[in-house]
Formats: C-alpha cells, sequence, structure tokens
C-alpha cells in the first residue's frame, strides 16, 4: 500500500522528481548542448547531502558521467544515441528510486 506523508521534505522531493522528468523530456531530445541534466544532477546531489534521503549516490555520479560524456562534440551520432539511451535509463532508476523514497519501500529496485 502505498503511503504518501505531507511533510516539507516529502514535497521538495517531489518537486525534484519533476524536475527529473523535465530532464529525461530534454535528454530524449538528443540535443548534447543542453546542460539541464547536468544541473539536475547537481542539485540533486545538493538535496541528498543536505537532507540525507537515502538516494543511491553511484547511480547520481553515474549520470554526471554520462551527461559529461554527451558533451564531447566529436561523438558519432550512434554513440551518441547509445549515450543518451543509458542515460534516460540512469534517469528514470534515480526517479523511480525517488517515488520509493516519498511513497514507501515497495517501489523500491533492489540494485
Amino acid at each position: 500500500m502505498l503511503y504518501f506523508d505531507p511533510t516539507p521534505i516529502n514535497f521538495t522531493t517531489m518537486v525534484m522528481l519533476c524536475f527529473g522528468v523535465w530532464a529525461v523530456s530534454s535528454v530524449s531530445k538528443q540535443r548534447p548542448d543542453v546542460n539541464l541534466p547536468l544541473v539536475f544532477y547537481a542539485v540533486l546531489l545538493i538535496f541528498n547531502r543536505m537532507f540525507e534521503r537515502g538516494m543511491d549516490v553511484r547511480l547520481i555520479l553515474l549520470g554526471i558521467a554520462l551527461a559529461s560524456l554527451i558533451r564531447f562534440e566529436f561523438l558519432s551520432k550512434g554513440f551518441l544515441k547509445w549515450i543518451s539511451y543509458i542515460q534516460i535509463a540512469v534517469l528514470i532508476m534515480i526517479l523511480w528510486n525517488g517515488l520509493a523514497i516519498v511513497f514507501g519501500p515497495e517501489l523500491a529496485l533492489q540494485i
């Protein structure tokens, strides 16, 4: 059973997850000049450290590495497409784990 405790931290976490959905939509357009995923990962890392929400830091750092790798201009379109797919998968895993933090452990992914 899903349970939502309407605390300010949970509400702020939901706002961060909405920002993450926006980052997924920006990555799915496959434009390498967009900085939104890097900003999302930086804000999420700071948010996770400030409030100790329990999000997986390894996923956040992997997302930062992938978002930084996309910024290289010499990548071929095929390689750029695969990195974008992996980054979308990482973003979805982060969003899913964030929903598990807000709504309860029944949604948690076991990594």
